[in-house]
């Protein structure tokens, strides 16, 4: 009741919480009360003061509705306590608690001043009081009482806060009794006066604070100074009016004597109630509606009015108005609908009544107490209606007895209201809507021995018989509409029926073809068909989002696969060969292809906008939000600048630099985007690439712009720009519009619909362009709140003011570009090397961002200073903290300074870290989620970007900048193309430690390092293939045994042919003259125009690998596949298996999310049954059993943490986001959208084994099969293809090569070993011209039962490894290093 409950009788008295609060406090238990608060609570600091609004007013109402005699003094003091209430409530409903706003708060201040200097002599103002804190607040009321030459004030309290009050023991209640209001006299007029004073009084309730310091700062600072003397010291001082205030002593001489009988009893009793602020206990339900605040200021106020006694007071105050409560509800019983009350309201009232018969009890003792003299007396002065009842008594002797304070009359009153409630409760809970009595009603032994024998019969069964207990159990009140259960209730059955109503038809569920969006396109209009097809797909994903699960990470993956994806990026403006190569640039369309492409474009970007900002932003799903926002301008871009056949529009041709006469190009810049690119995290090599086009785009169009014709720069400000007048000066100049200065801004803003609507496509590259820089925003707040937002939501609303630039609105608020300070990039020209991104972490934010400590995703793990806590820029800084991250003891002080020392290296962070964990100790810590963030960083954060061109060699050293170690595609590419022998070995190195971890176990201590390994080399082993692929290696990476022969030609070819792009390399464009002249050697591949609009594959720059890195690259890439499907997916598999049988749920989706993102990198053409088998099975498993936890869920409720709701610097206040399969949410349906048409294909090639995966799928999900029933399957199982498993690949590309040992290379233990063993395998002579003729077979050791001790042996690169003693020697012999 007065929460959450489902109100039985609306406008009943008993439904309001202040009832309840005043009434019924002692029913509440733990769970009622925090019920309770969740639903009172405002949730807010503004609405803090907020119940005490109505709570006064009620009961200042009942104060009105007396029904007891009153002297005049008397009813004075109640109608001051009246007045007192209701300009209480009026001035806690102008308070602006919480509202920060120091012109609100002087306005407050002034206020309060004037109210107190025009209080009259002898009168009372009450005052709202207390503090405020994030979430809320507690109210306190101040009662300032102005006397002839002081003040005096009042501090009322019944929560938070009590502590400082005078406390006493209750050993009857076994708790502890507070004085609720302490009286503060003899203040100085001049003091109370003062508006500092105030200011220092109400600053906590005006300024949010934490809740301790703020009750801290009024009741230890302020409230002492008041009258110059410690607060305790207050209690003991008598008031400056007729009634004093009880001694300090008496507090706790009330209750050392003994409470069980006797006259010291009732003299201590009678001397807690004739103080003026006698002990209560505290409220158990905390007060929620403050009813019991305004009860006890309004009874403090009355005591301390001259002439009523506080006995008195009490009364009136406290008896009084729970009479009144009570007699309303009386009122309320007789229109009770059904003549049905639920358990809730029933159990309250029941204990109402106790309440009010506790409250009146000790005034019904004190009469019992009194002699006949006064009895009479005071029923004569009940009859004239005048004079003060309990000072009639004259000469009457009471010291051993209290005066009564209430009349025989009023107490009648009260008796008969009790018995009218409980009677009329008794009868409308009839004995038939409760459970049936399990027992007799008890009868005490030694009374039916003594009297049941006496009685006659028939009251003998009355006695003896079950009699039902119609009182209302507690327990009942859980279930308030328990009764309605009943046949008879309610008009029976027939009745309760009709009350269900038509039932709800069920929802039309609209099937959704993921797969209609291509995985690529070749020409333009295959690409204005995938972005027609996947606007398509995200409506009905959109329309459907109540009905259907997860349609925003679906909408998600879909919308970054193709832009990242499918369709092409295009090439620079500057680049030789744009016109040849460009999938853009080097076709003719008509005007209806561009202009559906625009209009695809701005659908599109509706749908991408409201969705990505509807889910929590991990790091690798924001860098993927940026990544695709920049490719989505980039494309719009270079769809503006198409060559139009027929009939081109007359704005594209001046944006484009196409049209008659003397006309530049005009662009835009990428503003920040740039040095956000440094921290963007990218776990597939595809979108590192794609990065890398973005950005070599950018700068090409830049470099080939003016400064004058540079539009849309939104992050400099709202202004109508140069260019943007200049580019709509010429269109105006060509067609005739109105050109003059004042009405070309309302062009651009679409409020002159004359330009746009002849051309959208004006409009369309201004919201692209707009929310390509408003998603570069460094912190969180400036972002719409995380809800479900709609495609229409996302919709933009300009509007121009002249003075003061365009406003944008969309997602119902203002949206803004926060403003790019040029030298936060770290060097000037924002050349990217100064690894200063707001982005960077949580500290960098704080330190170069705009105030507001809370980026918006979660800050980078490769900076050194998050880890630290401090700035750590240099060696220097890390030999000076003081306090090192141990990582919950997983890396001792020494370890975690040299980790700390390597991240201060970005350069050479990748190897260095990465050989850091290669240690059989330090291993165990990758399952700590903070070094996963760590590594993350450091292998798939791209660093700082090389612009295209010749790069500055330092002319000394220290360099003053690091512009010359940045990279033009990221450092992992880098590193892994130019010096790949470091990196694998430790990558081979952990993976090997991280098995022999295995206990076999899914839910051992270890189980999170496996997990991570498996995910880092699942990524590693995808880039190094991109990589290869990327260099032309494509046919040796996936079919090493179809083209190995052809690899001293296809070599030679590269060669030559990198040797002459050497020449070149400080040329845009050295990638075109290596590519395309080894197509017929490379088997059934072939290379078209791919998604980089290059001659092939991506082309991304940079991503090239030289013939001498190659050939370890490929054997590593081998050996990383092989550990990878006959190691570690066998793992998983026993550990899932486990699970299933544990009915570890959570566990098992983790598991099946794991082994399918073994297959990140599995080609179409690579697919087997047990991959697609994997991959469908984890699918349903997961969306089936899994439950993504994310900000959609919860319907439109804001879930994004307000900076008022957050503490400054915490990393957790971005939305919180669910990882608890080991992956973000979205890269979980990036996977799946991935490789999702892929398994269409593989199913339609293959339905006779297709219908055997589908079954195996329906096993997994009723739990009778744990997927482990696909060991049988092997990598050759197709249909009919002869294919070789990777280990027989392994083999075959190993000796092709001419290498010693057809498993183990370079001294690596072979991973795959451990399933099978066979008894001979072969090692090739030299100059045996890879002849297979000419193999002899040798013997090899059986290495499962042999000694696996550890030695340590000399490596590729300078590296030393620990192998198994058994695989010491051939590993020594084939390093080329001596063996001891």
């Amino acid at each position: 009741l007065g929460g959450p409950a489902i109100r039985n009788v609306p406008n009943a008295v008993w439904e309001t919480p202040g009832f309840v609060d005043m009434m019924c406090d002692s029913l509440l238990t733990k769970q009622a009360v925090e019920r309770r608060r969740l639903a009172l609570a405002t949730g807010t600091a503004e609405g803090a003061l907020r119940p005490l609004v109505r709570s006064a007013t009620d009961v200042g109402r009942s104060l009105g509705q007396l029904q007891m005699s009153l002297s005049q003094a008397e009813a004075d003091a109640v109608g001051d306590a009246r007045q007192g209430l209701v300009g209480l409530g009026d001035l806690a409903l102008a308070c602006p608690c919480g509202s920060k706003n120091n012109k609100k708060f002087l306005a407050w201040i002034e206020e309060v001043v004037d109210r107190v200097r025009n209080t009259p002599v002898g009168s009372s103002l009450l005052l709202p009081g207390g503090w405020c804190t994030k979430t809320g607040g507690h109210a306190l009321v101040y009662a300032v009482r102005r006397h002839q030459t002081h003040y005096s004030l009042a501090v009322t309290n019944c929560g938070d806060g009590l502590e400082y009050h005078p406390i006493a023991a209750d050993p009857l209640l076994d708790g502890f009794k507070y004085m609720h209001t302490v009286l503060l006299e003899d203040i100085d007029p001049g003091t109370l006066l003062d508006a500092s004073l105030w200011a220092l009084l109400y600053r906590p309730l005006i300024f949010p604070g934490p809740g301790k310091k703020q009750s801290e700062t009024i009741y230890t600072k302020v409230l002492p100074f008041l009258n110059k003397r410690p607060l305790m010291a207050s209690v003991g001082v008598a008031g400056g009016g007729t009634n004093g205030v009880g001694s300090v002593s008496s507090v706790g001489s009330s209750n050392a004597t003994d409470r069980t009988g006797g006259d010291s009893a009732s003299h201590s009793h009678a001397a807690n109630n004739d103080r003026a602020t006698p002990l209560t206990a505290k409220a158990r339900g905390g007060d929620a509606s403050c009813a019991r605040l305004a009860l006890e200021a309004a009874r403090a106020l009355v005591a301390t009015s001259p002439g009523v006694s506080p006995r008195r007071a009490d009364a009136l105050v406290e008896m009084g108005v729970r009479h009144v409560l009570l007699e309303s509800a009386l009122q309320d019983l007789s229109s009770v609908p059904g003549e049905r009350l639920a358990a809730a309201p029933a159990a309250a009232l029941e204990c109402a009544c106790r309440s009010l018969s506790s409250a009146a009890g000790k005034h019904a003792d004190a009469m019992a107490d009194a002699s006949p003299e006064v009895t009479l007396a005071m029923a004569g002065a009940m009859g004239k209606q005048s004079g003060v009842i309990g000072e009639q008594s004259g000469g009457v002797s009471a010291a051993h007895s209290p005066l009564p304070a209430v009349d025989p009359e009023t107490l009648a009153r009260v008796i008969r209201c009790v018995e009218g409630v409980l009677t009329r409760v008794s009868v409308l809970r009839k004995p038939a809507l409760l459970p049936p009595p399990l027992l007799p009603a008890p009868v005490e032994e030694e009374d039916a021995s003594a009297g049941v024998n006496d009685l006659r019969k028939s009251d003998r069964e009355a006695v003896t018989s079950p009699v039902p207990d119609t009182r209302t159990p507690l327990m009942a009140c859980a279930s308030p509409l328990f009764g309605r259960l009943a046949i008879g209730a309610d008009g029976g059955e027939a009745h309760v029926e009709t009350l269900a109503g038509a039932s709800q038809p069920p929802p039309i569920i609209r099937p959704v073809e993921m797969t209609s969006v291509p995985d690529s396109v070749a020409t333009v209009e295959e690409a204005s068909g995938a972005m027609r097809a996947a606007t398509h797909v995200c409506l009905l994903l959109a329309n459907q989002s109540e009905v259907l699960p997860n349609t925003f990470a679906l909408r998600a993956s879909l919308l970054v696969h193709l832009f990242c994806s499918v369709l092409p990026a295009p090439l620079p403006m500057n680049h030789p060969h744009r016109n040849q190569n460009c999938f853009w640039a080097s076709t003719t369309v008509r005007y209806e292809t561009q202009a559906e492409l625009l209009r695809c474009l701005r659908l599109l970007l509706a749908h991408f906008s409201s969705t990505t900002l509807s889910l929590s932003a991990t790091r690798s799903f924001d860098a993927a939000r940026l990544l695709s926002m920049a490719s989505l301008a980039s494309i719009a871009d270079a769809v503006l600048r198409l060559r139009v056949t027929d009939h081109p529009s007359v704005f594209c041709e001046h944006y484009a630099g196409t049209a008659d006469g003397p006309c530049l190009p005009f662009g835009f810049e990428m503003g920040p985007f740039v040095v956000e690119a440094e921290y963007l995290r990218f776990h597939c090599p595809e979108r590192t690439a794609r990065l890398t086009q973005t950005l070599d785009y950018f700068h090409g169009m830049r470099a080939s712009l003016t400064e004058s014709h540079v539009v849309f720069r939104w992050e400099r400000g709202n202004k109508f720009g140069d260019g943007e007048k200049r580019l709509l000066s010429q269109v105006c100049l060509q067609m005739g519009f109105p050109m003059e200065d004042d009405e070309l801004p309302f062009y651009l803003s679409g409020e002159s619909r004359e330009l746009s609507d002849n051309y959208p496509e004006l409009l369309v590259m201004r919201d692209i362009v707009f929310m390509f820089k408003a998603l570069m925003t460094p912190t969180s707040d400036a972002l719409p709140e995380l809800r479900k937002w709609r495609p229409r939501d996302a919709a933009l609303f300009w509007k121009y003011k002249p003075g003061e630039g365009f406003h944008a609105h969309g997602f119902a608020r203002k949206l803004e570009v926060t403003p790019w300070k040029e030298g936060d990039s770290g060097d000037k020209g924002g050349a990217g090397s100064g690894w200063r991104s707001a982005m960077g972490g949580g500290f960098l934010a704080s330190l170069f961002g705009t105030g507001d400590a809370r980026p918006r995703c979660p800050p980078s793990g490769g900076n050194p200073s998050n880890l630290a806590g401090k700035r750590v820029d240099t060696e220097e800084d890390v030999l000076h903290l003081t306090n090192l991250p141990t990582f919950d003891g997983l890396l001792r002080p020494s370890e975690s300074e040299l980790l700390l020392t390597y991240l201060t290296a970005p350069y050479l962070r990748v190897p260095l870290v990465l050989r850091h964990f290669a240690d059989a100790q330090r291993v165990r810590a990758l399952g700590h989620p903070e070094i996963q963030g760590v590594l993350d960083a450091c292998f798939f954060e791209p660093g700082p970007w090389q612009p295209p061109g010749s790069v500055d060699v330092p002319a000394q050293i220290p360099a003053p900048s690091r512009a010359h170690m940045a990279t033009p595609a990221g450092l992992l590419l880098h590193e892994l193309g130019n010096s790949p022998a470091p990196l694998v070995d430790a990558a081979e190195d952990i993976l090997a430690m991280s098995l022999e971890l295995d206990t076999g176990r899914h839910d051992a201590p270890v189980s999170g390092a496996l997990l991570y390994t498996a995910r880092l080399m699942t990524r590693m082993h995808a880039f190094i293939r991109f990589l290869l692929v990327e260099s032309g290696w494509g046919n040796e990476v996936d079919f090493p045994g179809d083209g190995c022969s052809a690899y001293d030609a296809s070599s030679q070819t590269r060669e030559s042919t990198e040797s002459e792009g050497d020449k070149k390399s400080t040329e845009i464009g050295t990638e075109d003259a290596r590519k395309g002249t080894h197509d017929s050697q490379r088997g059934t591949q072939t290379k078209n125009k791919g998604p980089g609009g290059w001659a092939g594959g991506h082309g991304a720059r940079g991503v090239r690998c030289p013939p001498s890195a190659a050939k370890p690259l490929l054997l590593a890439v081998h050996r990383l596949r092989a550990a990878l499907d006959d190691r570690v997916r066998p793992t998983l598999r026993r550990w899932l298996a486990t699970a299933v049988r544990d009915g570890a749920q959570k566990s098992a989706c983790s598991l099946h999310a794991h082994l399918a993102y073994l297959h990140w990198s599995t080609l179409p053409s690579a697919l087997t049954m047990r991959g697609a088998q994997t991959l469908l099975t984890a699918q349903a498993y997961i969306l089936v059993n899994h439950v993504f936890v994310d900000a959609t869920v919860g319907g439109g409720s804001k879930l994004r943490a307000s900076s008022s709701e957050t503490a400054a610097g915490d990393a957790a206040s971005v939305a919180s986001h669910d990882e608890s399969l080991g992956f973000p949410l979205t890269e979980i349906f990036d996977l799946f959208q991935r490789q999702r048409a892929s398994i269409l294909r593989w199913m339609s090639k293959h339905p006779a084994l297709a219908d055997s995966v589908l079954e195996e799928v329906v096993r997994v999900l009723t739990l009778n099969s744990a997927g482990e029933d696909d060991f049988h399957l092997g990598d050759e199982t197709d249909t009919g293809d002869t294919k070789q498993s990777p280990k027989s690949r392994l083999k075959n590309f190993a000796a092709t090569f001419g290498l010693r040992g057809a498993t183990k290379v370079s001294g690596k233990k072979e991973f795959g070993d451990h399933t099978a063993s066979k008894p001979d395998s072969y090692e090739v002579l030299p100059n045996s011209e890879h002849e297979p003729s000419k193999r002899k077979p040798t013997r090899t050791v059986d290495t499962r039962h042999a000694d696996r001790r550890w030695v340590r042996v000399p490596g590729p690169g300078g590296v030393g490894r620990f192998i198994p003693e058994t695989e010491a020697a051939a590993a020594a012999a084939a390093a080329g290093g001596p063996f001891v």
